[in-house]
């Protein structure tokens, strides 16, 4: 199984802007920027992942031929 730190440093971006907004570190502005940021990021990877596949399963397809 693959794995990506990716996604797991999106998550914990996510989770500790909250924190901060909570604690009145940042402000909201920072913390809609920072969550798009990591929303952005884990989009970014699953569209890699699909390009990925999508290339597998034509390179599978045409060596089959």
């Amino acid at each position: 199984v693959q794995t990506c730190a990716l996604p797991i440093y999106a998550t914990v971006i996510s989770e500790t802007a909250s924190r901060q907004l909570l604690a009145g570190s940042i402000h909201y502005l920072e913390w809609v920027q920072l969550i798009h940021q990591t929303i952005q990021v884990k989009s970014d990877y699953l569209e890699a992942g699909r390009k990925l596949n999508d290339s597998i399963i034509l390179l599978t397809f045409l060596t089959a031929q």
